[in-house]
């Protein structure tokens, strides 16, 4: 699985660019591993992500956004889905650990980061890390509307995310309520 990423990656000359792409597929293979593992029973996909990726919204975003499901049951356990999906990528081939574990609250997340960077190419700071933040809001807000669809390109598998009119909504209440746009 790395040897294809690198493979993918090695053609284009921005560093940028190859940072992009490579957090990109991390991405596609965070959420294929959540698919593998059962997962979207329990959690929607939601967020810029989410609308870059199933939408084709132009724009990059960093994290992975989530919300429990409606038919969310009390067996999901955030921590346990991050470690399994931890000990998957270093089945790939990627070292990685996770950080920065937050789950006392009603947002719990943790970050997936990975290292070193000197197999991929990337001219940058050696002792630089890769880190993909991931979030699940475990009281999620009510009435949003879930779909599930497929993803295809390099890999195939299913994504239970919010429909499009409630993931515009969620963006519009980021905007209207964000603490720094209201205060700023």
């Amino acid at each position: 699985m790395k040897d294809k990423i690198i493979k993918q990656i090695q053609h284009m000359s921005n560093p940028q660019d190859k940072l992009n792409a490579l957090r990109e597929e991390l991405q596609h293979l965070i959420l294929q591993e959540i698919d593998r593992k059962g997962a979207f029973r329990h959690i929607c996909f939601l967020g810029g992500t989410c609308l870059r990726i199933l939408f084709s919204l132009d724009r990059f975003s960093e994290d992975l956004d989530f919300s429990l499901s409606r038919n969310a049951t009390s067996s999901f356990c955030f921590k346990s889905l991050i470690k399994a999906i931890s000990q998957s990528f270093m089945g790939y081939g990627f070292q990685n650990e996770i950080t920065k574990i937050k789950i006392e609250t009603n947002v719990q997340s943790a970050f997936l980061t990975f290292f070193p960077f000197n197999d991929f190419n990337i001219p940058i700071n050696p002792r630089q890390t890769l880190a993909i933040k991931i979030e699940i809001d475990i009281n999620p807000p009510q009435g949003a509307i879930e779909s599930v669809s497929p993803v295809t390109g390099i890999r195939l598998y299913r994504i239970k995310h919010y429909a499009l009119p409630s993931l515009f909504s969620g963006k519009l209440h980021a905007l209207l309520y964000r603490q720094s746009l209201v205060s700023g």
